[in-house]
Order: C-alpha cells, then sequence, then structure tokens
C-alpha cells in the first residue's frame, strides 16, 4: 500500500492534494472493511456453534421488546389496561430480555472456561466475543432499563401507579 502512494505521488500528471485526499477519504473505509471481514471469518471459523445459536436465542428473546415498543409508537398509547395485557407486556419488556442477558452470560463464561481464559482477558477479546457480549449487553440494557425509568409507565399503559414523578405521570395521562 505504501509502494502504491508513493508510485501516484511520484507520477507527475497526478495531482499530490488529489492522492493525498484520496489517501485520506481510502484509508478508514479500507480500514473498516477489512476489519469487518477479519472479524466476520473469525466468527465464522473460530467461534463455536453454541456461541452463535445461543446468541441468535438471546437476539430472539429481546425482539419483542423492539415490537412492543415499535408497536406502542404507532398505537400512540392505545394499549389495554387489562391485567392480562399488563402481565404480557412485563413479560416482553423486563422477563424476556433478562432472560437473554442470562443466557448470554452463561455463554460467555462457558466459552472463556472452554478457551481456558480468565474473565478479563476474554473481555477484552471482542475480536472473538463481540456477538455475544453485544447481545447480552444490550439485554442487560433493557432488562434495567425498563424497571428504573421514569417514563416506564408510560410505555407500559397504567400511568397511575406511578407516584413518584407525579409531573411525568400527569403528562402520561394528558398524553393519552
Amino acid at each position: 500500500m505504501v509502494q502504491t502512494l508513493n508510485d501516484m505521488l511520484d507520477d507527475p500528471d497526478n495531482s499530490k492534494s488529489l492522492v493525498w485526499a484520496r489517501a485520506s477519504l481510502d484509508l478508514p473505509v479500507n480500514l473498516v472493511k477489512q476489519n469487518l471481514i477479519y472479524i466476520g471469518g473469525t466468527m465464522k471459523d473460530e467461534t463455536p456453534h453454541y456461541v452463535k445459536r445461543n446468541a441468535l436465542i438471546s437476539v430472539l428473546l429481546i425482539m419483542p421488546f423492539f415490537i412492543v415498543i415499535l408497536t406502542r409508537i404507532l398505537q400512540k398509547n392505545d394499549f389495554s389496561n387489562s391485567d392480562v395485557w399488563l402481565s404480557s407486556l412485563r413479560i416482553t419488556l423486563v422477563f424476556l430480555p433478562f432472560a437473554a442477558f442470562v443466557l448470554a452470560t452463561y455463554t460467555f463464561l462457558k466459552w472463556s472456561r472452554d478457551r481456558k481464559q480468565t474473565i478479563w482477558k476474554s473481555i477484552v477479546d471482542v475480536r472473538h466475543n463481540w456477538i455475544i457480549t453485544a447481545v447480552g449487553g444490550l439485554a442487560l440494557l433493557i432488562a434495567l432499563f425498563v424497571p428504573f425509568h421514569d417514563s416506564t409507565h408510560c410505555v407500559t399503559g397504567n400511568p397511575i401507579r406511578e407516584t413518584m414523578n407525579i409531573s411525568q405521570t400527569l403528562q402520561c395521562i394528558k398524553n393519552g
């Protein structure tokens, strides 16, 4: 690559500023592209089947969360306040992401043990663990966000139960 850049700079027909501009634009794009190809190859060849399978199961467990959120936005707060609906909503918004986090954590720990690596070494080995840590991290974020966020009562469709933040509750009631 360096030799090609030198040849382009030595060519009298090329403008040096254009060559440097092109090289400056090509370098980040090619770095990202090569790293994605490298990580993809690593995942394909060096990642055990159970890690890929469990990552896929974890993704499927957190997908209902996004479906409910999108449905909630599209329906503009028209969710039913029935106990059955609220129970299924709690399962979708809290239990399934937590189950995905537990599965991803179990898979990560098992894989670390199988590779005979310490937990810390496995955590920083992004080339190998990115899929399971990304899914597990997202699941943990959802599992922690939903129960403890101020707007949860707006999402679950039951603002009356929220007494800690009255102004937020009144805003949810006003907006439907």
